[in-house]
Formats: structure tokens, sequence, C-alpha cells
């Protein structure tokens, strides 16, 4: 199972259109580019909660990802000179590459 994709709310209240619209759940799917099984799982979520329910929007789970002081001035070095060597970047920065 891949990583999930965030949908915006303007797609949902398309989707939740198509329901009111009486269409199916293949119709959505085709009509949205939205997977077959999304759409059916949203679409149960609209009818059992009625017209205010809409599915909620997905939260990325998990620790944000931080960014080390030393990977910042790395990070920092290459966008001011996008062509540096890697063996300048070792010269520069000799703790990064410490095993």
């Amino acid at each position: 199972m891949g990583p999930r994709k965030l949908f915006t709310r303007a797609q949902i209240s398309v989707m939740c259109a198509f329901v009111r619209g009486k269409k199916s759940n293949q119709e959505i799917a085709e009509n949205t580019g939205i997977a077959l099984r999304t759409v059916q799982r949203w679409t149960k979520i609209y009818r059992e909660g009625g017209r205010d329910a809409s599915p909620p929007p997905h939260k990325p789970e998990g620790r944000k990802r931080i960014v080390t002081r030393r990977s910042l001035n790395i990070i920092r070095q290459l966008e001011a000179n996008p062509r540096i060597h890697n063996k300048e970047l070792k010269v520069r920065n000799p703790v990064c590459w410490l095993r």
C-alpha cells in the first residue's frame, strides 16, 4: 500500500455533488480521476452522515522531519552554488562525512 494522496476540499465537494446527482461510484471515479475504492469509501461516509458530512481530510502521521544545522549548512551551500562538486563539499564540511 503506497502513501496516501491528499485531496483538496474542491475535489471532495465535486464528489459530493456527484453523489447528490445520483451518479454511480464508477461514474464518479471516471469523471474525477479518483480511485474507485476511494470513491466508495467517501460516498459511504457521505450517505451515512447526510448532507453536511464530507470525508475528513487526511492528516499525515508520524514525526516531522528534523534538519540538523550541519545538513542545513550543506543545503545552503548547494543553493548558493549548485555546481559545487562533492569533493569540495567534503573539504568544506569534513565532519558530515565521518563514519
